[in-house]
């Protein structure tokens, strides 16, 4: 049964610290009170994505799977430093939302914004929209992730650009966009380079089979072959233009059988330093990029680490490290 109640994504003001170092945890900032982010749907007057023909049930004015971002500088002119709130607006029960959305801080007030193109009720192609994530590079640029779909066998990476603190946003750039009944680009993250405003990471995991003469007998046994290959991209001038998409990981054995799969992968800073002419030059955190993916196993998780080569003129490399599934925690976010 699926009930349609209202939900509101809350912010705790306090500390940015969940995923700070370890000395945050000896900070003496004081949580405050629960702040209110999002608000009615504004899709309830779309008709565009046709709700009533569409399977599943919606729940309006649910909003679920937050990402968050706080800049470092101040790009939408109200003297305090960009945060921006992403999140699905009106789940689906079986997949999806109508769409996603944003939350500004602007002038101490919380506004939603729009994303346009990333679903049919924002002028986008496809019927719903997913696993929406935020990030912005140390200039302030923002960018915000979808995963864009109408049925299971269509999927869309997109990424949306702001220069004015998530105000407003560019039309979206297609990453990838495909179609097929054994092929799905799913579990998506991008994080901007935090010394280097022309570089941001965006990577996902894209299903398939091994092949399209295997696909029907694939599917026919158990376990099913299907592989989950880690995916990636990147913009090295800023979001003006962005790489062909590529595997970083392609693995072996079928995802099915929970081995060797990429799930939920995302790009992490590393401390790496710069190597040149066979000498390492102090620490530049980018020149490595280290991607994490949750990775299951029929006994028990593992970790795995890749390296490669993602071809800049720095010579810079990346790994790949694919670590245990944890759960996620409660919908809320804190700041100082």
């Amino acid at each position: 049964m699926h009930a349609t109640r209202s939900r509101r994504l809350v912010v705790l003001t306090a500390a940015l610290t969940l995923f700070a170092a370890p000395a945050a945890w000896g900070s003496t900032a004081v949580v405050g009170a629960l702040q209110q982010v999002s608000g009615s749907s504004p899709f309830a007057g779309c008709t565009a994505d046709q709700l009533a023909t569409q399977p599943g049930t919606n729940v309006p004015n649910s909003e679920v799977e937050p990402s968050v971002a706080a800049g470092g500088v101040d790009r939408n002119g109200d003297g305090a430093p960009d945060v921006i709130v992403g999140y699905q607006q009106d789940r689906w029960s079986d997949g999806g939302a109508r769409g996603v959305y944003s939350s500004v801080w602007f002038n101490g007030a919380w506004h939603q914004v729009a994303i346009p193109g990333t679903s049919a009720c924002v002028g986008g192609l496809e019927l719903r929209a997913s696993d929406p994530w935020v990030t912005i590079s140390p200039n302030g640029v923002a960018y915000y992730m979808t995963l864009a779909s109408s049925t299971s066998i269509d999927s869309a990476m997109l990424v949306n650009r702001s220069t004015d603190g998530g105000l407003t946003w560019s039309a979206p750039t297609t990453l990838i966009r495909e179609t097929g009944a054994f092929i799905f680009n799913d579990k998506n993250s991008i994080t901007a380079d935090p010394f280097d405003s022309n570089f941001v990471y965006a990577v996902w995991d894209r299903s398939r089979f091994p092949s399209d003469d295997r696909e029907i007998h694939s599917i026919a046994g158990f376990p099913r072959s299907v592989r989950s290959d880690g995916f990636f991209t990147r913009t090295t001038n800023g979001g003006r233009t962005w790489e062909t998409p590529r595997a970083i990981f392609r693995p072996s054995g079928p995802s099915t059988a929970r081995r060797d799969r990429a799930k939920g992968v995302r790009p992490l800073a590393s401390d790496a330093g710069v190597e040149r002419d066979g000498k390492r030059e102090g620490s530049d955190p980018f020149s490595s990029t280290a991607y994490s993916s949750f990775l299951a196993s029929n006994t028990r998780p593992q970790r795995s680490i890749v390296r490669r080569s993602i071809g800049s003129s720095s010579q810079r490399s990346m790994a790949m490290a694919m670590v245990p599934m944890i759960r996620q925690p409660p919908m809320m976010m804190s700041e100082r």
